[in-house]
């Protein structure tokens, strides 16, 4: 009883925390047109080592007979992550690679998260039994999702409580929430960086100016000076 009491109070505290703080999976889903023959690519870019899972869907279908297929990869290689053909309706998952150094360095950089892009791609390869007509055409609808959402619970999962699945959702969304105000900060202390490195080089060129105009000032005296000494005119200055 005293154990059910303890999970009951860190669920009402959680809860209270995100009322303030609420940190979702996070899904994209795009629905695009297909031609006879033709490919569509779309890039997301997603955090590196995570587990993503996605679904796909044929809604409409016009013309003739149509295969479509699925393929996911990084844009910086060829090898794909998932490879889906005949599509239908169904679902995929798959792991994002380790981050790249030059990712890593700009993300350090410019204080943002570390993200790869990944490239989607839904094509049509034509086939000897497929007759093309004029108006052949599908729309497929894709979604993927990564985030809190998104637990890969270990092999021992299977026996655990329900109440146990919950903390353990709870613990991943508490950590999505802690990294996301990591990347924050440092977004703040990037720009804060930033301004002071503006506010440097207004100060010198305002300095620059001031410099310029006493130095113009001058210049003008002394050539009016001169101007008058040489027609032998009045010069009172």
């Amino acid at each position: 009883m005293w154990k059910m009491c303890w999970i009951l109070k860190w669920i009402c505290m959680y809860s209270i925390l995100f009322m303030f703080v609420r940190v979702d999976g996070i899904k994209s889903s795009f629905e695009i047109e297909i031609q006879f023959g033709h490919s569509k690519c779309f890039e997301e870019y997603l955090p590196p080592e995570i587990h993503v899972e996605g679904s796909y869907q044929v809604k409409r279908k016009d013309g003739s007979d149509m295969s479509l297929n699925l393929r996911i990869m990084p844009s910086y290689s060829s090898v794909p992550l998932v490879t889906k053909a005949e599509l239908s309706s169904g679902s995929f998952s798959f792991q994002t690679l380790p981050v790249r150094p030059k990712t890593m360095k700009l993300a350090k950089l410019h204080g943002a998260p570390p993200l790869d892009p990944y490239k989607i791609c839904v094509f049509h390869r034509i086939r000897q039994d497929e007759l093309a007509t004029p108006n052949t055409r599908r729309f497929v609808w894709v979604q993927i999702e990564w985030g809190a959402d998104i637990v890969e619970f270990p092999p021992s999962a299977a026996r655990w409580s329900e109440n146990q699945r919950a903390i353990a959702r709870i613990e991943a969304i508490l950590a999505d929430t802690v990294e996301e105000l990591d990347h924050m900060h440092a977004r703040e202390r990037y720009l804060s960086n930033v301004t002071e490195l503006i506010n440097s080089q207004v100060w010198y060129f305002s300095v620059l100016s001031c410099i310029v105009l006493i130095l113009t000032g001058f210049y003008q005296r002394w050539y009016l000076r001169r101007l008058f000494r040489s027609r032998e005119m009045v010069y009172v200055l």
